[in-house]
C-alpha cells in the first residue's frame, strides 16, 4: 500500500513542476511582482505562484470527493481554496486592510465550524471568538513571513507531515507533493512568488491542523513546530508597538528581514527557520510538555542572539 502511496506522491510533484515550468513564462504582466522599498529583492518576480500548488489540490480534492464523499478535510479544503481568492484580489487589485481582514475573520469561523460546529450550535460564543480571533492571527502571521524565498513553504511542510503521520489522508500527500515541487522554484534564487494567494490558503490550512481533535480545542504540538514562525512575527509586532508605529503598515523589520539585510542570503535565512522547524517536529514525538518548554526557552535566547549580534539593528 505505502509502495502506491509512494507512487501517487512522485505523480503529483512532477504534475506540479510540469505545471510551474511551462506556465511561469505564460504569465502575463499582471502576474509581476516589481520591487519596492519593502521588498527583499531587487529583481522582478512572478506573483501568486500558490495557484499552481492550490489548483492541483483542489482538482485532487473533487475527484477523491466524487469517489469517497465529503469529509472534514475535503471541507477544508474548499474553505481554504475560497480563501486563497481574497488574497489573488488582493495580489491584483490590492484590497483595503478592511476588507481583507473581515474575510479572515469570516473564513476562520467557517474552519472553526467544521471542525468544532458544537461551538456555535452550543453558544460557546466566548471560546469561538477566542478562536477565530487565532485563526486571523495565524493567516496573517504566514503572509507577514513569507518575505523571501522559500521561508514559509519551508517552514509549514513540517506541519504537514506532522499531521499526515497523525491523521493520515491522501489529500495531505497530495499538498506536501505539491507544495514541495513549488519549493523548488520558490527557493533562492527564486523564479516565482506564492503571493498573497498562496499564504492566505496555506494560513486556512495550517489553522485547520492546528484546531485539534483531542482533549484541547487546539494542537500545542503543532504551535510548537511553527515557534519560529509566531516568535519572529509576534516580538516584531509587540515592538513596533511599543514604538508607537501603525502596525498595519507593511515594513522590513521583522528578525528574518534584518537578517537578509544584514548580508545573510536569502537560503541561509530560510535554513536557520526551516530547521529550527524540523528540530521542534522531531521534538514533539517525545510527548514531553517540560522539553518543549525547555527547548522553546533556547529557541527565544537563540533569536536574541541573532537579533543582537547578526541582523540590522531595529529601528
Amino acid at each position: 500500500m505505502y509502495f502506491y502511496y509512494l507512487i501517487y506522491f512522485v505523480f503529483i510533484f512532477c504534475i506540479t513542476n510540469y505545471l510551474i515550468k511551462y506556465s511561469i513564462p505564460l504569465m502575463g504582466n499582471i502576474f509581476k511582482e516589481i520591487p519596492n522599498e519593502r521588498s527583499s529583492h531587487k529583481k522582478i518576480k512572478l506573483k501568486s505562484g500558490g495557484i499552481f500548488f492550490i489548483s492541483i489540490i483542489l482538482i485532487s480534492n473533487i475527484i477523491f470527493v466524487s469517489f469517497e464523499g465529503n469529509s472534514e478535510i475535503s471541507q477544508i479544503i474548499f474553505i481554504s481554496t475560497l480563501l486563497s481568492l481574497v488574497g489573488l484580489a488582493d495580489d491584483l487589485f490590492f484590497l483595503s486592510s478592511k476588507i481583507r481582514y473581515l474575510m479572515h475573520l469570516i473564513f476562520s469561523f467557517l474552519i472553526i465550524n467544521t471542525v468544532h460546529p458544537f461551538l456555535f450550535f452550543e453558544q460557546n460564543y466566548i471560546i469561538l471568538i477566542g478562536l477565530i480571533l487565532l485563526g486571523t492571527v495565524i493567516i496573517n502571521f504566514l503572509n507577514f513571513i513569507d518575505g523571501i524565498d522559500g521561508l514559509l513553504i519551508g517552514c509549514l511542510i513540517p506541519i504537514l507531515i506532522f499531521n499526515q503521520i497523525n491523521f493520515f489522508n491522501i489529500q495531505f500527500i497530495t499538498a506536501i507533493a505539491s507544495m514541495l515541487a513549488f519549493l523548488k522554484w520558490n527557493w533562492d534564487p527564486s523564479k516565482i512568488f506564492m503571493g498573497d494567494c498562496g499564504s492566505n490558503y496555506l494560513g486556512g490550512l495550517i489553522f485547520f491542523c492546528i484546531l485539534s481533535k483531542g482533549e484541547y480545542l487546539i494542537d500545542f504540538k503543532t504551535i510548537f513546530i511553527m515557534f519560529p514562525i509566531l516568535l519572529d512575527c509576534s516580538t516584531c509586532l509587540v515592538r513596533r508597538f511599543i514604538n508607537k508605529e501603525n502596525i498595519f503598515i507593511s515594513h522590513k523589520k521583522h528578525l528574518y528581514q534584518r537578517l537578509h539585510q544584514s548580508g545573510i542570503s536569502h537560503s541561509n535565512v530560510s535554513l536557520i527557520y526551516i530547521m529550527i522547524c524540523l528540530i521542534n517536529f522531531l521534538i514533539t514525538f517525545q510527548n514531553s510538555s517540560n522539553i518543549f518548554i525547555i527547548i522553546s526557552f533556547i529557541e527565544i535566547l537563540f533569536f536574541i542572539y541573532l537579533d543582537k549580534n547578526f541582523a540590522k539593528k531595529f529601528i
